[in-house]
């Protein structure tokens, strides 16, 4: 009788720490909505943030019970760092989703919604660290994990549509994991087979995506470039999605975890001399000699030498998108934002030399190799 009776107080334990989470995020939304009263939106803000907020922290409470360790199956008595931090991002998220009643807005206000978003992001890549760090893993922590990025990915989707970074189309990037789950869930009823298999592209795609999102939000970032860019980097997103529901069904595991030769080497090492070829022209013909043209050129000449091509890329597109603003999109940005994606997908080929991003796409933070 030993064990029903500590895990039931292990529950009441949990259910107290829920409900001290609770009370003090609930404060936080509200003096944040005091501190901007004199705002016009200040009233729907804070009636959908304390709405996400609340709705969340119910679909956690009926979750308390999976807070087990993931080795034991024991229930634990408390949250562990990992999922304390991730609470976090559950509040982080409440703020921001107040922001979808709003417009976009020319002050501190677009910052904070900046702001919160790549905070969201961040805590993301130390969450499960966390919990590995301290052998704190539980079925709690990779669920409330999993429902965190699925619902991020939403609302900063929606949040890129509304204040016109992205297009309409983009919300399919947020609805994507819930298209999925919904379709693995017909399946099951229909009595079809669902085989669900290890994806070696979902992990460095998911993080291209959360970044692209989290720079969609930026107040110094605007349309059409990042409409061109959101919509470029969105289609491989959604078709590693559709490569998995076609693949579900099948028994024997057919995805290829590498590259061919040609495409993982020779192709990115091409795509190397073009960005720095284009570039180059770019700042050549422009005669400029600004400090902006001379970031480009540095970029661009780290980009062919092979140093931290995936990181120089985004750098260089970011660079961009800060000189191009309202201007049209030419077949230069067309075509440079396209090769500098497809460097960011197949990695910097032959000759690089320096690569810290890499591990960080293969496998999750403080895990193991091979893993």
């Amino acid at each position: 009788m030993a064990r029903p009776i500590e895990g039931s107080t292990n529950l009441r334990r949990l259910r107290s720490q829920w409900g001290i989470f609770c009370g003090v995020a609930i404060a936080i939304v509200l003096v944040s909505g005091w501190l901007t009263r004199r705002e016009t939106f200040s009233t729907p803000w804070l009636f959908l943030a304390t709405f996400s907020l609340l709705y969340q922290a119910i679909i956690l409470y009926f979750d308390l019970d999976q807070n087990r360790a993931k080795n034991s199956g024991k229930l634990l008595p408390g949250f562990g760092l990992g999922t304390w931090l991730s609470l976090v991002r559950l509040l982080l998220l409440s703020l921001l989703a107040g922001f979808l009643v709003t417009p976009r807005y020319g002050n501190w206000l677009a910052w904070a919604q900046f702001t919160l978003y790549l905070l969201f992001n961040l805590i993301d890549l130390v969450d499960g660290y966390a919990a590995r760090r301290w052998g704190q893993v539980t079925q709690l922590g990779q669920k409330l994990d999993l429902d965190l990025d699925g619902r991020g990915m939403l609302v900063g989707s929606l949040m890129a549509v509304l204040i016109g970074t992205a297009g309409w189309w983009y919300l399919l990037v947020g609805s994507a994991r819930y298209l999925f789950v919904f379709g693995i869930w017909a399946r099951r009823k229909l009595r079809l087979p669902v085989i669900e298999k290890p994806n070696p592209l979902a992990r460095p795609l998911a993080g291209l995506q959360m970044g692209v999102s989290t720079a969609l939000l930026a107040p110094v970032l605007y349309p059409p470039f990042t409409i061109l860019i959101s919509s470029l980097v969105m289609l491989p997103f959604l078709s590693n999605f559709l490569y998995d529901w076609l693949d579900i069904g099948r028994k024997k595991a057919t995805r290829q975890t590498t590259f061919p030769d040609v495409v993982a080497k020779w192709i990115p090492l091409a795509l190397r001399f073009i960005v720095f070829f284009l570039v180059a022209n770019r700042v050549l013909l422009s005669g400029s000699t600004s400090i902006n043209k001379y970031l480009e050129i540095f970029l661009a000449a780290g980009i062919f030498l092979g140093i931290s091509v995936r990181v120089l890329t985004l750098l260089l597109l970011i660079q961009i998108g800060l000189t191009q603003q309202t201007h049209p999109i030419g077949s230069f940005e067309l075509l440079l934002s396209s090769c500098g994606l497809m460097l960011v997908y197949f990695g910097p080929g032959m000759f690089s030399t320096w690569m810290p991003e890499a591990s960080i796409l293969r496998r999750r933070l403080g895990e193991k190799p091979g893993r």
